[in-house]
């Protein structure tokens, strides 16, 4: 077969299938290969047309045999008559052969091929070709075979989209509606999604399935306009703006629809109802929209119903104050003037600066409504005022029931003049506004937020000449009600009225300090600002008219200055505080009645200094502080504390000599004061610290005779006898430790303690009989401790026992073997056995210190007894072969005792493979050396070898 053009087209459409070209080409081998370059042909290649491009095919398929070739060709042949046919129609919309070519040969590809891998591609582009030729019915019947055989084909959504298309022309909405969910079902991501899903809503309206078509429309907004963040913030508004141009028109005539579905219903109260049961954020949008439907269709009432209803629905929306805006518009628009004025008294109250949404406005929203807020404040408060003023003054009698309705018409006036300076302060009319609510305040009435009205005027706002006058109006008012608060006010409300006067009177003094009235009203300010405790202010005030005025009366100035004094006082100014009554000293007359008080002043202004500086941690400073108060003044009744916290202070400073001493004297002078309560132990402690041990211990003795029933006394006399010993009076010690040690058998381990160191005391006067008495007590008191029992009291029974195990061995060593023998030797064994059960019970305690010695002490006694036994006096009256045989009986007598002290000195011994090694131990080794010379007495071999080489 010939090898034509089209092959390498062939090739690329149908992969590795079919079978390969006759011509073989041979690849030349390396050898043959040139290494010329040829000239490379830059000229371009032709183009293939379309109609070229099919008939090409169309000879290609006439060559074909293989059967997958030839579909594969045929496919490719009817899309090309398919590009042919659009191509054609684009130009020329009457030319429908090639439209007829494609549709034949989709045709026969489905007939000669059916359910190929290009069928459900065959049956789309057929459909496709119908529509193209007007042919509704054939292309809606060939959709309706691809779904039927291909129901999983990629052309699905757009499959169905076309369905519901042809059905919703042809008015069949139920099933255009079928169609269009099928779409919806394959997900949103289809691009035919949104307009499926508007379409959706057109065919349930069609229908007059007005609540599907909500959600349907209301579904599509939520798919396009969702509950998610924009910059941010939520903004359906800049969703919306977001959206490309078919999209916002899709969801512009949504909302349109869903408007007009509502207006059909009942709506605000449907629209509110909806959007109640399935909250969503673009339901301002058709808040917008049927409002706007109302407004178009001049119902004024509905509208503003819609816009009332958003704003109650959502008054903390960021849109909210602008519906409530187009409420009251809507009022104006459709002359509805009663409701006006509450409307915009309403909308100050909610979104005002006292209304309970200012503060989740944010700034742009404030700055939005602002303008809106300024008009209707203005004209509320204008409104009432002028309202209030109508009212004849000589109609307004007790008897006339007009006057309570005037006084509430100023009340309301004043509130809305105070809310427009609060919210404008910087605007034209505030200051104006502000004088007419002073006013509307007084005229109502209100005489406390009067003064506060004109105080504020006179002192917040830019000087003016009616300043001065506003400023004295609030005086004149506090004056006028002096006598009635004085009256009638409680305790508390009396003292808030004179701050505020004492407040009122300051500023005014610091504002017009050329009036000639302000050295009175200084003075009295003054004596109030103290009163009231207002220490800094009192200060200051009293300084100022210390030097504003040289020539003060006596009097006046001693007010002046004590009031000064003790302000600095409450203001813990006592450096300050001190120096003024010092100068009230000198100036006070002789015998002055307040000199007592002065006194105990001046004491307690070193006091805090004292505290200030402890506080501070100059501990030294806040001694010599609390010392001076002693010294400068001792009749005061701070002195007794300021001697007390400097005793502690000096034991913090280890200043033990020092603070003994104060509280030694402290003790002595106030016995009875509640401080003294545990100061023994302070003085006790300071005692130890200072290595005072006599003194100390006399201290602690004192305790002990006064507590000798409890636990306090108990320890006292412990200690008491401890340091008299540190103090070297061992016989203070001694008679104190023997009365602990009979008095108190418990805590078991100071008791034991107390024990030894009464074996002690016997031990170093060599009293060895009552050394022994307490030793004895210790081996007593451990063994009835039963679970109380110690290392401690181990150990000190065990040293106890040796020394008794040591006084029956020196007793048994004493003994010698004299004739008789007989006699001699029973008295020997007794005390043989007897030190060997003293030792025993030395090593029964386990200790290894005595364990050791008590192992050695029975094995030296074995070998003492062998050894005594073996010098022991010979009779006299024996013969030569007699004495032999009573020397060989001997030495039968005393080998066992050695063979005995062998083994026990080697238990002590082999004690050294456990890691115990000690000075008993050793002896046993010198001992063992002696008995058993050839085991243990054999000196190392140490042979030296020489390395050097030769």
């Amino acid at each position: 077969m010939k090898v034509k053009p089209l092959l390498l087209l062939l090739s690329l459409l149908t992969g590795c299938a079919g079978s390969p070209p006759a011509e073989v080409v041979q690849k030349p081998r390396l050898a043959a290969l040139r290494t010329e370059l040829n000239a490379l042909d830059h000229a371009p290649l032709e183009q293939i047309t379309l109609p070229s491009l099919r008939d090409n095919y169309q000879r290609l398929l006439q060559d074909m045999d293989d059967p997958q070739l030839r579909q594969n060709i045929s496919v490719r042949l009817a899309d090309l008559e398919m590009m042919l046919a659009e191509e054609q129609i684009a130009q020329a919309p009457q030319l429908t052969q090639a439209l007829d070519n494609a549709i034949a040969g989709y045709h026969q590809l489905l007939t000669q091929h059916p359910q190929n891998q290009h069928s459900a591609e065959s049956l789309y582009q057929l459909a496709k070709a119908y529509e193209l030729r007007g042919e509704a019915d054939n292309s809606f019947t060939t959709l309706q075979q691809l779904v039927d055989e291909f129901p999983t084909s990629a052309y699905l959504a757009e499959v169905h989209f076309r369905r519901g298309e042809y059905l919703y022309a042809r008015g069949q909405y139920p099933a255009a509606a079928t169609a269009y969910q099928q779409v919806l079902a394959q997900g949103d991501n289809s691009n035919y999604y949104l307009i499926a899903a508007y379409m959706l809503g057109w065919a349930q309206f069609k229908q007059e399935n007005y609540p599907a078509a909500l959600d349907s429309f209301n579904d599509l907004l939520r798919q396009r306009l969702p509950d998610t963040l924009v910059q941010g913030e939520l903004d359906v508004s800049a969703q919306l703006a977001a959206l490309s141009s078919g999209d916002q028109r899709i969801v512009e005539d949504s909302l349109r629809i869903m408007a007009l579905l509502f207006s059909y219903q009942q709506g605000p109260e449907s629209l509110r109802a909806y959007f109640r049961a399935a909250p969503a954020q673009h339901d301002v949008l058709l808040y917008q929209r049927l409002g706007q439907l109302y407004l178009n269709e001049q119902r004024y009432a509905e509208a503003a119903s819609v816009f009332a209803g958003f704003v109650a629905e959502h008054p903390s929306h960021s849109q909210a104050p602008l519906f409530f805006v187009r409420q009251i518009d809507t009022y104006l628009l459709g002359d509805f003037p009663s409701l006006v004025l509450p409307a915009k008294q309403a909308f100050v109250g909610q979104y005002g600066i006292n209304g309970p949404y200012w503060a989740t406005l944010d700034l742009s929203s404030k700055q939005i409504i602002s303008p809106y807020l300024q008009q209707y404040l203005d004209q509320l408060a204008r409104h009432y005022h002028s309202q209030a003023r109508a009212i004849p003054a000589a109609q307004a009698t007790p008897q006339d029931n007009s006057q309570p309705k005037a006084v509430e018409l100023f009340l309301q006036a004043a509130q809305w003049y105070q809310e427009y300076v609060q919210t404008f302060p910087q605007t034209e009319l505030v200051e104006e506004n502000a004088f007419l609510m002073a006013e509307a305040l007084l005229e109502g009435g209100k005489w406390q937020e009067a003064i506060t009205a004109f105080e504020s005027y006179a002192y917040q706002l830019t000087l003016n000449p009616r300043s001065a006058e506003a400023g004295y109006a609030a005086l004149l008012i506090y004056q006028q009600q002096a006598a009635s608060q004085q009256r009638s006010a409680t305790g508390q409300q009396l003292s808030a009225w004179q701050q505020q006067w004492l407040d009122s009177q300051m500023a005014f003094i610091q504002h017009f300090a050329n009036d000639p009235r302000v050295p009175d009203v200084l003075y009295e300010l003054t004596q109030q600002l103290y009163q009231q405790q207002q220490y800094s202010a009192a200060i200051q005030r009293a300084t100022d008219l210390l030097l504003l005025v040289k020539s003060l009366p006596t009097e006046r100035w001693l007010s002046l200055h004590q009031i000064r004094a003790n302000s600095q006082f409450e203001l813990q100014q006592y450096v300050l505080a001190e120096q003024d009554y010092l100068r009230l000293c000198e100036r006070l007359p002789p015998n002055d009645a307040r000199f007592a008080q002065i006194d105990e002043r001046l004491a307690a202004s070193i006091y805090r200094q004292g505290e200030t500086a402890r506080q501070a941690g100059r501990i030294n400073e806040a001694i010599e502080h609390f010392l001076r108060v002693v010294g400068l003044a001792p009749q005061s009744q701070i002195r007794v504390t300021a001697q007390f916290d400097a005793a502690q202070l000096q034991l913090s400073q280890q200043q033990w000599t020092q603070a003994a001493a104060l509280l030694t004297d402290f003790r002595q002078r106030f016995t009875s004061h509640a401080l003294a309560k545990g100061i023994d132990e302070q003085i006790i402690y300071a005692y130890q610290e200072a290595g005072l041990w006599r003194a100390a211990a006399l201290e602690l003795e004192q305790v002990w005779l006064a507590n000798q029933d409890n636990e306090q006394g108990r320890q006292a006399l412990w200690v008491a006898a401890e340091y008299f010993a540190k103090d070297g009076d061992s016989d203070k010690a001694l008679s104190l430790t023997r009365t602990y040690a009979h008095k108190f058998p418990q805590p078991f381990d100071e008791a034991i303690e107390a024990m030894f160191r009464m074996s002690e005391f016997y031990l170093a006067s060599n009293e060895p009989a009552k050394r022994r008495y307490w030793l004895n007590k210790l081996i007593q008191a451990h063994g009835q401790a039963g679970v109380k029992a110690t290392e401690r009291s181990r150990w000190l029974a065990a040293m106890s026992a040796t020394q008794f195990a040591e006084d029956a061995s020196y007793a048994f060593r004493q003994i010698a073997l004299t004739l008789p023998l007989d006699k001699a030797l029973t008295k020997k064994t007794r005390a043989f056995e007897l030190a060997q059960s003293k030792w025993q019970q030395t090593d029964s305690y386990h200790v290894e210190q005595f364990s050791t010695l008590a192992t050695g002490q029975m094995a030296a006694l074995y070998a003492q007894m062998g050894a005594d036994l073996m010098t022991s006096q010979r009779p006299t009256n024996l013969s030569q072969l007699e004495l032999e045989e009573y020397e060989f009986l001997l030495e039968e007598q005393a080998l066992p005792f050695e063979d005995e002290a062998i083994k026990l000195h080697e238990v002590n011994v082999q004690r050294c493979w456990q890691g115990l090694y000690n000075e008993a131990i050793s002896n046993s080794f010198s001992a063992l050396k002696q008995l058993l010379p050839g085991r243990y007495d054999k000196n190392e071999i140490i042979q030296e070898i020489d390395n050097a080489l030769y």
